[in-house]
């Protein structure tokens, strides 16, 4: 396992290396049309190794941690070296850490800036900590790893933490989560399905610990997965012993409105030896390993998206482990091509090991929403909670476009019958404008709980245009609350109503494109972010295409299922109100 492990790392670092090579030799309007760039940026504010610039639109790839160039665009590496630590979606301003590593921090000429993708070679670390762990036979990680760790419960402990959970007010299956969370020796698994109250439980088993005298480290994969966390930690309890190690030097107001105190470096807590909580992601939790930071319990949230290498670094700083998440949903990104099973997430390697306990009630989905993606990816295990089965969307009288937004059908797929299309189709793209338009002028629903997504970039930036186009011709004010995201950037959020637009209509073209359009992970998060309402928009050629291999096969039948067994409109009538 060591081997595979290394040649993992190995080919990441390669394909991130041939990566950054391709970009830098793109023209800028490609590295912007591919995600990799962000251009026509302003500095709002700089000083102290901190920038602060505004984007009228950001629709790159960029995610908070990520390393990146700010310069002028025309040679990616005479830009200024910095890191991604905060992107305020609704201000359209994203906070940017200098790289101290390179001297002191320039000012920067005020003007448009562009933001370009920068390799991070965090490997090494990585393959450290494989080495270390396989150094012999019998370290606890290795023998995690290979299925080799007892997990039978501790009865009279899990006895006591049943009692305890249902005090807590948690619900049959969270109860038997948290109570074998606490009960096993040293690992449990905790499958947490949309809108299951994972991160409640989270909290709720970290105040148990707490009340036990330990030191629980929270570790996920991003800053945003660890600051959810804490928050919700802290609005159910004192957050006295909270602590965030973020080295960005971002105020993050948020935190210390919460009362979560910041500390730039894991040596800030090394000599810390209360009870207490510690918020970081994996690669803070790696170096927390190395210089040598203790904890009792190491909590990983999203584990779903985190790479095997990643979570074996952070499982150093403790000999216990949690691990929340759900293979369901998207797994890690992977920059390289591979062929052994170690591109799958530590969860997904986990579960197929040893018991985990899946939560069973959601109270995000009405019954309609629920019932497909359940029986399709949760063994018809997940159910709404009563409050959220009976939940319908709320409309006022009159209206248009009724047939596709009647309460009484909370999923229903548009047939939009155009043919051609690959990554945009401003057919589907005008349909999606006019219904959000819809709901929020004539039905008066809240802009915040509308949603759009897309598998593509193109189509978010097609259906953002169309928004803004025909809310403009209609004097019509919308907030920038309203989200159109690509699936990856709407995970783990929730919307009333959510449209999802498929775009392709090129059978050819989505073949070549199968694993990626017809990944069952994503189609599953896709549909489960609506609480009422969800709205599928596509070409009958969606459905149409060939598959190449058994596994092309089942995804793509698992989309004509889906067209199958939800009720259907047709695109035309829609079509013909939006010219009235």
């Amino acid at each position: 396992m060591r081997d595979s492990l290394l040649r993992y790392l190995e080919r990441e670092r390669l394909a991130e290396l041939r990566a950054s090579r391709e970009l830098k030799n793109l023209p800028l309007s490609e590295r912007v049309e591919c995600g990799e760039a962000l251009d026509g940026l302003t500095m709002l504010s700089q000083g102290n190794g901190a920038y602060v610039v505004r984007a009228a639109e950001h629709l790159a790839k960029f995610r908070e941690g990520d390393l990146l160039w700010l310069g002028d665009g025309r040679d990616v590496e005479t830009g200024v070296p910095v890191r991604l630590t905060r992107y305020d979606a609704v201000a359209k301003t994203l906070n940017l850490d200098y790289d101290f590593r390179d001297g002191s921090a320039p000012l920067l000429q005020y003007g448009t800036l562009v933001l370009d993708r920068r390799s991070m070679n965090t490997g090494e670390r990585f393959a450290m900590a494989v080495h270390e762990i396989f150094r012999g036979d019998t370290h606890p990680i290795a023998r995690c790893l290979e299925g080799k760790l007892i997990s039978d419960d501790d009865e009279k402990t899990r006895r006591e933490m049943m009692k305890i959970a249902r005090e807590r007010g948690l619900d049959r299956s969270q109860t038997e989560a948290f109570a074998r969370a606490l009960a096993r020796p040293a690992m449990h698994l905790i499958q947490g399905p949309p809108g299951t109250g994972k991160t409640r439980l989270i909290s709720e088993i970290l105040d148990e610990c707490v009340a036990r005298g330990e030191r629980v480290a929270v570790v996920a994969y991003t800053h945003r997965a660890v600051d959810q966390v804490l928050l919700k930690f802290a609005e159910r309890f004192a957050t006295k012993k909270t602590v965030k190690i973020d080295s960005s030097r971002m105020e993050a107001a948020e935190l210390a409105a919460a009362g979560i105190r910041k500390v730039p470096s894991v040596d800030r807590i090394i000599n810390i030896k209360d009870s207490g909580v510690f918020g970081m992601t994996t690669h803070s939790a790696a170096r927390a390993a190395e210089r040598g930071a203790a904890f009792d319990r190491v909590i990983f949230d999203e584990a779903g998206q985190i790479p095997i290498p990643h979570a074996i670094a952070s499982m150093r700083c403790a000999p216990k482990w949690i691990f929340v998440g759900d293979h369901a949903q998207l797994p890690p990104v992977v920059s390289g091509e591979h062929q052994d099973e170690h591109k799958i997430s530590i969860f997904r390697h986990l579960v197929d090991r040893y018991p985990s306990t899946m939560l069973e009630i959601t109270y995000r989905m009405n019954a309609g929403i629920c019932n497909f993606p359940s029986r399709q990816f949760y063994g018809a295990r997940l159910q709404p909670s009563p409050e959220a089965a009976e939940r319908l969307l709320k409309l006022k009288k009159g209206g248009r476009f009724r047939a596709a937004l009647d309460p009484n059908k909370p999923c229903v797929l548009v047939d939009v019958d155009h043919r051609g299309a690959a990554m945009r189709s401003r057919r589907e793209a005008a349909i999606a404008a006019e219904l959000i338009i819809e709901m929020i002028v004539h039905h008066k629903l809240d802009p915040a709980e509308c949603a759009a997504v897309a598998p593509f970039r193109a189509q978010v930036m097609a259906i953002r245009e169309q928004l803004e186009q025909r809310a403009a011709k209609r004097k019509i004010k919308l907030t920038g609350a309203t989200i159109i995201e690509t699936v990856e950037r709407i995970q783990g959020r929730e919307r009333e109503f959510v449209i999802l637009s498929l775009a392709s209509s090129d059978p050819d073209w989505l073949a070549s494109q199968s694993e990626f359009y017809y990944l069952p992970n994503r189609l599953n998060v896709a549909l489960t972010r609506a609480r009422t309402k969800c709205i599928i928009l596509a070409s009958p050629l969606a459905f149409a295409v060939r598959a190449r291999t058994l596994a092309e096969l089942k995804s793509i039948r698992l989309f004509q299922d889906l067209r199958d067994s939800i009720p259907r409109v047709d695109g035309t009538g829609i079509e013909s109100e939006i010219e009235n």
